[in-house]
C-alpha cells in the first residue's frame, strides 16, 4: 500500500495542510490530532524542517530548491509543507531510494473568493504573537520593520501582511511533469473545508480501516472552523 511509501503534502498557506497531515498520521495509528479550539489550525501536528518562503522571486526559488536537497524522506512517512516543485522532491526520493507520492491542495489563484477565504485563514490563524511572528520573519519585506511588533505599530490590521499573503496565492504555481502527476492525489479548498468525502478520495492509497477514522476527524476539523469562521465559509460556499 502507498500509506507505507513517503506522502508529501503540498498546499499553499491557509489550505488546511497542517490538519491533513495530522489527520492521515492520527488515521494511521502514529499521532493524536490536535486542533486548536480557538482558532481552528493544526500547527502541533505540523513535522516539517523545511524553511523558505513560497513566493515569485528568484531567491524564493532557490530557498525552496535548497531545501529540498537538505530533506530527508523515509518510508512511512507524512510530510507537509508549501512546496511547489514536485519534480525536485521525486528527485530526492530516488536519490534516497524512498518512493514518494504526493496530495496538492489547490487554491485557484483565478478565484477572488478562494484567495481571499485562504489568505484571512492563514491571517486568522496565526494572531497568536509568536506565531505571527515566524510568519512575519518569512515574508518580511526589506523595507518593513525588523519586528512584527514594529510592524502592527504602524499597520494594526495587517493589511499590507494580508495583502503579501494574497500576492503569494495569485501567483502560486506547480512544478510537475506527466510522472509526478501520475503519483498525485488533487484536492480543492472545498474538500478540505467542505467536502464530508475526502475520505473516500484518499481510499485507494490507504488500509480500508484508515476511512472511518479519517472521516471523524474531518467532521471535527470542519465543525471547529464553522463555528470559528463562519463569516468566510459564504466564500467558498457561493464561489
Amino acid at each position: 500500500m502507498i500509506q507505507h511509501d513517503c506522502i508529501i503534502i503540498c498546499y499553499p498557506g491557509g489550505a488546511g495542510g497542517s490538519f491533513l497531515q495530522g489527520a492521515i498520521n492520527s488515521s494511521l495509528d502514529r499521532s493524536s490530532l490536535i486542533i486548536n479550539q480557538n482558532l481552528g489550525h493544526c500547527h502541533a501536528n505540523k513535522i516539517s524542517t523545511a524553511n523558505f518562503v513560497s513566493g515569485d522571486s528568484l531567491a524564493s526559488f532557490e530557498q525552496e530548491l535548497m531545501s529540498i536537497k537538505t530533506l530527508t524522506l523515509s518510508l512511512s512517512q507524512v510530510l507537509a509543507h508549501h512546496y511547489r516543485n514536485m519534480i525536485a522532491l521525486q528527485h530526492q526520493g530516488i536519490e534516497q531510494n524512498v518512493p514518494t507520492w504526493f496530495i496538492k491542495i489547490n487554491v485557484d489563484p483565478a478565484s477572488d473568493a478562494e484567495v481571499e477565504f485562504a489568505s484571512q485563514m492563514l491571517y486568522r490563524k496565526t494572531t497568536r504573537l509568536e506565531n505571527l511572528s515566524q510568519l512575519y520573519h518569512q515574508i518580511r519585506h526589506e523595507s518593513w520593520p525588523p519586528t512584527v511588533e514594529e510592524y502592527l505599530k504602524f499597520d494594526p490590521e495587517g493589511n499590507a501582511f494580508l495583502d503579501t499573503v494574497r500576492h503569494s496565492l495569485k501567483s502560486w504555481y506547480w512544478v510537475e511533469n506527466h510522472y509526478t502527476q501520475e503519483r498525485t492525489i488533487n484536492l480543492s479548498l472545498k474538500d478540505i473545508f467542505l467536502d464530508s468525502d475526502l475520505a473516500t478520495k484518499l481510499s485507494p492509497w490507504f488500509e480500508p480501516s484508515f476511512v472511518e477514522k479519517f472521516k471523524k476527524s474531518h467532521e471535527i476539523y470542519i465543525e471547529t472552523n464553522r463555528r470559528l469562521h463562519p463569516d468566510l465559509y459564504h466564500l467558498i460556499q457561493n464561489d
